[in-house]
């Protein structure tokens, strides 16, 4: 009678490792990230209290205005960027701090688009790698700090980026429209913006 002998586990060393470097890369990615959000905390830009200054105008009923007599001026550069902290002013949430949760709400967003998208084309590893840089951009950081647009600029255009050119790939019709949505909600974030929406749709 032959005795059946117990064969081990496969253990798949390389996957194993993968997993762990990347972990360790987004480990270092959150600890930099939190050694600049430390330093840099009372961080608050100037040009943002600009568009904060509408937004509170808007929210109190008065409209976009600089100042509440005379004719109006349009001084700010991001109508929708103004538009969110308006209607979180609304909400009765100090538009300083409403800023900061755009910002960090958009940069996470992105993060997390970002992982999903580049997971599913080129592995995890690649997607921990790209997050990392993400996480960690200590320019991107201090912009959220500071109540700038930058990181919503940042997330509609690389998202809408991104699903626009997959439409070459899928040809799928709800693609083109998801990307071209949100190309079109980064031009009303920045104007700057409709530069690499056309180009995007010409990539088409």
């Amino acid at each position: 009678m032959e005795m059946e002998t117990a064969t081990e586990p496969k253990v798949d060393v390389v996957s194993r490792g993968t997993k762990i470097a990347g972990g360790m890369t987004l480990v270092w990615a959150i600890l930099l990230a939190l050694i600049c959000l430390h330093k840099n905390w009372r961080y608050e830009y100037d040009d943002a209290f600009i568009t904060m200054r509408y937004a509170r105008h808007l929210a109190e009923g008065y409209g976009p205005k600089w100042n509440l007599s005379g004719a109006p001026v349009e001084g700010f550069s991001s109508p929708l960027h103004m538009l969110l902290l308006a209607a979180l002013g609304m909400a009765g949430f100090p538009l300083i701090i409403a800023a900061r949760a755009v910002g960090f709400a958009s940069h996470a967003v992105l993060i997390v688009f970002l992982w999903r998208f580049i997971a599913r084309a080129k592995g995890n590893m690649a997607a921990a790698i790209v997050s990392a840089l993400v996480i960690s951009s200590w320019p991107m950081l201090v912009w959220d700090l500071g109540g700038l647009e930058s990181s919503l600029f940042a997330a509609t255009l690389a998202i809408g980026t991104l699903v626009t050119l997959k439409y070459i790939e899928t040809t799928q019709r709800r693609t083109i429209v998801a990307g071209g949505a949100l190309l079109g909600l980064a031009v009303f974030v920045r104007p700057d913006g409709a530069l690499v929406t056309l180009l995007a749709q010409i990539g088409r």
